[in-house]
């Protein structure tokens, strides 16, 4: 998947790819 909005692809972004909440 494209990472254009990183606000609600943050959820499924983090079951590939671990991202610590900054």
């Amino acid at each position: 998947m494209i990472e254009e909005e990183e606000e609600e692809e943050e959820e499924e972004a983090s079951s590939k790819t671990i991202i610590p909440p900054a």
